[in-house]
């Protein structure tokens, strides 16, 4: 596939990162082979999306020294492989973006009171980033508010020197409930934006649209929307129906993401095997409950 790959099977043209790449392959195939892949083949798979094998290997060393892998050499190849940090991540990531909250709302918001240690300006981006992902907006600088309680996932992810207090309140009517909701949550934008995405996808999965397509684009495509239906929970924080407009775009968006999703399932595994087909050097980290996605 030429540089130009991209912009010829998504459109419009979304323009991903390498890093997002890279995680979006491993959350999307690697972790189901045992979490390792050889750079060698990482390279051939990113070229794909038009990235170069130095940009390939610049930016998987660039993410082992960040801590999301770890790498050894087996006979003549090297080898990269999900450390503990990153399995975490990507397995509430696919909860989070697999399996939207449709569970009944006790009527309670959650209220988080966050200390800080001596942070950097970093690990208190990455501890507001955390925080939106798991449903919460902040009321004050210390002060967030979520309709669920997502403490115990928080304290497995977030950086040390972030404590946190939490504790339940309830208004005095459900209205106010939803009215709270529209306030601090900009959901009149996600409406646009769910219904932007249905309009841009509906058609992908059709047979017409898939055979004239190879294999190799078909895992593009498949990492693309995936790419840009995951970046929904980072704004979307999964309301319950009770707080939500009527006519929620939401659901049909996530509907038809799955949908998608598994009808290039198949096409998307047979380019990656025929890549990844050589045996990966026995892993450190088994995980059984894993479902292939």
């Amino acid at each position: 596939m030429s540089s130009a790959s991209l912009a010829e099977v998504a459109a419009p043209v979304v323009r991903l990162k390498t890093r997002s790449i890279v995680f979006d392959v491993f959350g999307s195939y690697i972790r189901y082979k045992g979490g390792a892949v050889a750079i060698g083949d990482m390279a051939s798979i990113l070229s794909w999306f038009g990235v170069t094998e130095d940009a390939t290997r610049v930016t998987m060393s660039r993410m082992r020294r960040e801590g999301w892998f770890t790498s050894r050499r087996h006979g003549r190849n090297s080898y990269y492989e999900l450390s503990d940090r990153a399995w975490t991540l990507l397995q509430q990531g696919r909860r989070r973006i697999f399996d939207r909250n449709r569970d009944a709302w006790r009527g309670e918001w959650h209220i988080l009171l966050l200390k800080h240690d001596a942070n950097t300006a970093v690990e208190r981006e990455r501890t507001r980033r955390e925080l939106a992902w798991r449903g919460y907006v902040p009321l004050a600088a210390s002060t967030w508010i979520g309709a669920r309680d997502e403490t115990d996932g928080l304290r497995e992810t977030l950086v040390e020197g972030v404590h946190l207090q939490g504790f339940a309140a309830r208004t005095p009517f459900s209205q106010d409930d939803r009215e709270f909701a529209a306030q601090h949550w900009d959901l009149g934008e996600l409406v646009d934006d769910y219904r932007s995405f249905l309009r841009r996808y509906e058609s992908l999965a059709t047979e017409a649209t898939l055979a004239t397509l190879s294999d190799e684009e078909v895992l593009v495509r498949r990492t693309v929307i995936t790419h840009e239906y995951r970046m929904f929970p980072f704004r979307d924080p999964d309301l319950p129906s009770d707080l939500l407009p009527n006519d929620w775009p939401g659901y049909e968006a996530h509907g038809l993401f799955l949908h998608i999703v598994e009808a290039l399932k198949d096409r998307s595994w047979a380019a990656f095997d025929r890549v990844c087909d050589r045996p990966t050097p026995a892993s450190n980290r088994t995980d059984a409950s894993l479902t292939v996605a």
